[in-house]
């Protein structure tokens, strides 16, 4: 019976490891937070194993959580801040949650203790990879109440989610740990949106920081655009260009291919401008993939100013190709916009 109740206590504390990691990775200042008033204000009758976790309580403690989560709580709803808010928090999360579990463990064996700071760690990670992923596809949503919608929910399920690991670790053990195996199977999406946002953010911090001239806003034609680079295609990209339609250099985009790109969705790749069409190119497991669009079949192209990613839409008869762009310094996105509108004028 004694082993019984050692496998138990054991499978107790796994489980509150894996809870605890995922609320961190969501909320880590919440956590924080509810984990103090609820030791200050003796809510929680914390076990035995959690004494040390009295130092939460402290005044200090609670006034520094209360200023980040005030914080928090506006950055994750306002789209595209949100996501550059996850972007920063990728490190201090894991490592927040990393030392939350040596407070709530201090007292237990040191190799147990080991691995219980671990695998808190290594959900805190794997539950801010799926919410900062899921908060970049939902950012690319034309409405943002789907985006205040998703925050509002975690906002209010990591303090009933807290009360329920103190009460039932089992419970909240077994669906955090069936939540990361779920995000095992849809691990190399999370990569690819996380990808995506940290190359948005690079992006913007170049252009918000850079040293280079603001882009004019004066008319240009599709044949002067043609000779400007906006961004430089890698070699591989200009290799194929050259190999398939005797184009090297050129003006091209880079970003996102979203609804209308077909086998291309949601990869990031270069939308190239040849004389006579679009060619969009992104790299796929089994290698290069191309996309046409003959100038003829194209009529309204725009572009769109947005916080974190620009977009371009470019309509084909019934259909729609958007692209999200990332932000550089020339203002490329915008240029072959207005060349494209000037000879559509013109024609």
């Amino acid at each position: 019976m004694a082993g019984w109740g050692g496998r138990l206590e054991t499978l107790q504390l796994i489980a509150s490891a894996t809870g605890l990691g995922v609320l961190a990775g969501v909320r880590l200042y919440l956590t924080v937070l509810c984990l103090g008033l609820a030791v200050r204000f003796e809510w929680l009758q914390l076990g035995e194993s959690f004494s040390q976790l009295q130092v939460l309580g402290n005044w200090w403690v609670i006034g520094f959580a209360s200023v980040a989560v005030l914080l928090e709580f506006f950055a994750d709803k306002i789209p595209w801040l949100d996501s550059a808010w996850d972007s920063v928090h990728t490190f201090i999360r894991p490592v927040g949650a990393a030392l939350l579990s040596v407070a709530a463990f201090d007292s237990i064996d040191p190799g147990m203790r080991t691995i219980l700071v671990l695998l808190t760690g290594g959900a805190a990670l794997g539950s801010h990879s799926a919410k900062a992923a899921t908060r970049v596809a939902v950012n690319h949503s034309p409405e943002p109440f789907s985006n205040v919608a998703m925050s509002l929910a975690g906002d209010v399920a990591v303090p009933v989610s807290l009360w329920l690991l103190m009460e039932h670790p089992l419970v909240v053990g077994g669906a955090a740990l069936a939540f990361l195996l779920a995000m095992l199977m849809v691990a190399p999406l999370v990569y690819r949106m996380l990808r995506v946002n940290l190359i948005a953010i690079r992006s913007c911090l170049g252009v918000w920081f850079g040293s280079g001239e603001a882009p004019t806003d004066a008319p240009i034609s599709l044949a002067d655009l043609q000779t400007q680079a906006a961004v430089e295609l890698p070699e591989p990209y200009a290799r194929k260009l050259r190999e398939k339609y005797g184009h090297a250099e050129g003006f091209a985009l880079y970003g996102v291919f979203r609804r209308g790109a077909g086998k291309l969705r949601n990869r990031v790749g270069y939308l190239c401008v040849l004389p006579d069409r679009f060619v969009l190119m992104a790299r796929r497991p089994w290698g290069m993939a191309l996309q046409e669009l003959p100038h003829e079949t194209v009529g309204d192209l725009r572009f769109e100013e947005r916080f974190l990613m620009d977009g371009l839409r470019v309509r084909q008869g019934e259909g729609e190709l958007s692209m999200d762009l990332f932000k550089e310094p020339s203002g490329g996105g915008k240029r072959l916009a207005s060349a494209w509108t000037l000879a559509k004028a013109t024609a």
